[in-house]
């Protein structure tokens, strides 16, 4: 609208400007701040119950809040009520998270990439499901290592150790694992382990008696690390 002042003032969040995305998920967070129960992404929402009539008043509750604060919600994009869904790539249920299977076939029926974008491309796509996958690194290090060694414009010299790293990581995504959702009354166990080439770790709760992963972490040391004493090295993947 225009004021005495002749200034413009948007009544909807306009496309194309550069802080768009941060100003809503500003406004987003502050307006369901106090609301343990709905994780918000821009324009995604996920509200997560423990029953059936749970459920519903956690809707009557976020639907009201954004009827107080003017946000239109598009019924045939929304999904209420159900035990699992896809949510942000990935694949969420009362077990926990895991990557969606479409996705996982779809980079196991990946052929080899010849090109750097190419290489690039899947190893962007494979790191998106990093945290599901234990000894990461490890796996792609060889790839990471090629990548880094040639240009944009070049193919791959693609070699048998190459051929190794990449069913390597496709292993590893078919075996990546379900993680648990975090609970505040759950104690918590830290693993960690190191190679000569990298280091990991997995946070872990105990629920039920069972150890069950939240997150698996894992990274290539530098070239001084390496020389780094085991027992240096596995509190250096403490500490990362």
């Amino acid at each position: 609208r225009s004021s005495d002042l002749f200034m413009d003032e948007k009544f909807v969040m306009t496309f194309g400007m550069r802080n768009a995305g941060q100003t809503f998920q500003r406004f987003m967070d502050e307006i369901l701040r106090d609301l343990d129960f709905i994780y918000v992404f821009l324009d995604d929402a996920l509200i997560a119950s423990n029953s059936p009539e749970e459920h519903l008043e956690h809707l009557r509750i976020v639907f009201s809040r954004f009827k107080q604060y003017g946000i239109c919600l598009n019924p045939a994009k929304c999904v209420l009520g159900v035990e699992s869904l896809e949510f942000l790539g990935y694949h969420v249920s009362s077990a926990g998270t895991s990557p969606l299977p479409d996705r996982v076939r779809s980079l196991l029926d990946a052929a080899p990439p010849k090109t750097y974008a190419q290489l690039r491309s899947f190893l962007g796509t494979i790191n998106y499901y990093r945290r599901f996958i234990n000894h990461a690194a490890e796996q792609q290090a060889a790839l990471h290592s090629a990548l880094s060694s040639c240009r944009m414009q070049d193919d791959i010299n693609w070699t048998p150790a190459l051929s190794e790293s990449f069913e390597s990581c496709r292993s590893g995504l078919a075996q990546a694992a379900l993680l648990a959702h975090p609970r505040s009354d759950c104690p918590l166990l830290l693993r960690v382990d190191a190679s000569q080439t990298a280091i990991g770790s997995v946070l872990e709760q105990v629920h039920g008696g069972k150890a069950e992963p939240i997150g698996f972490f894992s990274r290539k040391l530098s070239p001084a690390e390496t020389r780094y004493s085991t027992y240096d090295r596995e509190l250096l993947a403490i500490y990362s």
